[in-house]
């Protein structure tokens, strides 16, 4: 059974210097834009060019496991 989380997207504060996680996964080395968070309680930051990915990504992940994290990416969309 697969399971759809909402999800939603805040700017990231100022203060915070995060990648993106979408680009850490395809070693790349942007600096995230958006936090995405979904009500499955996980959340995770995107740059301007992974957020909608991130957020197809974060509907489905429950877990920061690194092959489901990996999988959630593939299964949402291209990281090229």
């Amino acid at each position: 059974m697969n399971v759809q989380f909402a999800v939603n997207t805040a700017p990231v504060p100022s203060t915070f210097d995060m990648p993106c996680i979408a680009c850490e996964i395809t070693g790349g080395d942007s600096a995230a834009s958006s936090l995405v968070n979904a009500d499955s309680g996980l959340g995770l930051a995107a740059c301007t060019g992974h957020t909608d990915l991130t957020v197809q990504a974060m509907a489905t992940l429950t877990s920061y496991n690194p092959a489901e994290l990996r999988n959630a990416f593939m299964t949402a969309g291209s990281l090229l």
